[in-house]
Formats: structure tokens, sequence, C-alpha cells
């Protein structure tokens, strides 16, 4: 006995193309939704609101504890040198030097913590670790569901977070090699820091990288040097070299030809380069353009 398909004009056949038609429509809806968040880049017409979540170990030595006590004064947004607030700042000061908003703060902060863990959070996939497509995304919901576990006692929503890990010296192995990473599409970024004074200092040079990474900015480096000229903050000046500045997407200051950059380590020393200023929406593209054709008037105002 042989069976047939239904006939052209059978329901059924037009309930299969219906629950199709379904089901392309909402793959096609949530591609744009993807690819809109991957294009996202803020209105600057208002400031943008940023939650810091401070993660610290529950268990630290007396070294720590100490340190632990300090992390939660730096979380207190006072006047200090090396505090979030400081950081609030400086973005107030990189969109002075391109636009003049006075008053205006393009960037808030609120902190929460610093919030104990216990344990490591899953690693993220790396590059370079061959993984199947499968595996990339096993571990990438490992990773992003360990933190968002730790949002469940904040209060409110906010469209920009960042997740700051301080370790101890106990858990340095663990996150020896793990970079700070961000996720433009899901308005996340993380940040991986020792708990030590220096730590402190590296953690609001990666803060502000991995924040401009979710406003639609791009690393600025090709391996282990500064791209140039988008990744060099005053790519024009004589003599080129040594440079003043570290471009903030590149996190180094060149210093000599056939000489590695000099390293970033203190906050102070970042600026925000045009490139980067174009691709987060500071300048247009035209403004960009006649910079790097050599008209330095079009470039920031620097100290």
């Amino acid at each position: 006995m042989t069976t047939t398909d239904p006939p052209a004009s059978s329901p059924w056949r037009k309930v299969r193309i219906a629950l199709l038609l379904v089901v392309l429509a909402g793959a096609g809806l949530k591609y744009l939704q993807v690819r809109r968040a991957e294009r996202w880049v803020p209105d600057w017409r208002a400031t943008q609101q940023v939650l810091l979540v401070l993660l610290a170990p529950a268990s630290a030595t007396p070294d720590e504890q100490a340190e632990l006590e300090r992390l939660t004064r730096f979380a207190r947004l006072g006047d200090d040198k090396a505090t979030l607030s400081a950081l609030e700042h400086w973005f107030e000061v990189e969109l002075g030097r391109y636009v003049d908003r006075p008053g205006f703060k393009p960037v808030q902060l609120r902190v929460t913590g610093p919030h104990a863990y216990s344990g490591a959070p899953p690693p993220p996939p790396r590059v370079g670790e061959g993984l199947s497509f499968r595996d990339r995304y096993r571990r990438t919901r490992d990773f992003l569901g360990w933190y968002e576990e730790r949002l469940k006692d904040v209060p409110g929503r906010f469209p920009n977070i960042v997740f700051v890990t301080f370790y101890g010296a106990d858990a340095a192995h663990v996150f020896r090699g793990v970079h700070s990473v961000a996720s433009r599409r899901e308005r996340r970024g993380f940040v991986f820091a020792p708990l030590t004074d220096q730590g402190r200092d590296a953690a609001l040079i990666n803060v502000a990288h991995e924040l401009l990474h979710l406003f639609g900015a791009t690393d600025k480096y090709e391996g282990e040097r500064c791209a140039y000229p988008q990744g060099w903050v005053e790519p024009f000046k004589e003599p080129r070299l040594p440079q003043r500045f570290a471009e903030v997407m590149a996190q180094g200051i060149p210093v000599a030809d056939g000489r590695a950059e000099a390293s970033l380590d203190l906050f102070e020393a970042m600026r925000v380069g045009v490139e980067t200023a174009r691709e987060i929406g500071w300048i247009d593209e035209a403004r960009r353009d006649r910079y790097y054709a050599g008209d330095v008037s079009a470039g920031p105002r620097l100290d």
C-alpha cells in the first residue's frame, strides 16, 4: 500500500506552510534584533547609566582583608584619586576634548558591592581553543549565567552592566590569562583584577576599556603594538615619538621605534582617540576623516 502527499489544496499543507512562515519570520526578527544590538551606539543627548558590580573572594588573607576595606572605600565614589568617581570625571573630561557640553555628565556609575563569592566563575571561551559551536555556546552560557546569578540581589534594572571580579593570591593561577571581555550584544562587560593596590588601578583602566566596547569602540592594537594611526592619541605630533598618552582602546604608550610600548599603569594617562570617538558617536565620520587627512584641528583638545 502506498501513500501520497495531500493535494496542494489540502488544509494540512496550508497549515504546514503557515507554520514554516511563522518560524522563518521569528528567526528573521531575532536576527534583526541581534544585528541591531551589535550595532547599538549611545544617544549622547542623555547620560548613560552604568551599574558596576564589584565582586571579591569570600575568604582572604589578612593583607587581602585590608585590601577589601580599601575596596569598600574605592566603591563609594569619593574624592580620592583612584576611585570610581574619578572615572566618571574622566569620561566628562574626554567628551569635553571633542565637544562643548559644560556641566554634562556622559556616564553615571552606580556601584554595588563588593559582594562576596566562593569559587571562580566558569571560564569564557577563548580565541584559539578550537571549540565546536556547541561547546562555545555552552561555555558562554555557563559564564554569563554565573554572573547573572550575582544580579539577583541587586535592585533595579540597568541598560549597561560591568562586573569587576577581584581575586586573591590563592586564585591567581585560575585567573591568569583570563582577559577582560565585553559583549556589546548583551551590554555586559567583565573585568578581572588582583585584590591589590595595583589591581584597583588596573580595574579603572579596564572598566573604561570594556565600557567603551559596550558603546561601540573596537580594539586599537595589533598583537603587542598599538595600531597606527588609530591606536595613537597624537599620531601627527612632532617628534612623533615618544607619545605622551595611551589610547584607551590600545592601552599602550608608543615610546620609540623598535621598543615595546610602555604599559598603561595609571588611568590618568589614557585618552579617547579620534577613531574611538567616532565609533562611539562623539564625532561624525567627516570630522574623523579630516583629522586623519592631516587636519589636526579636527582632533581632541589635549593638555
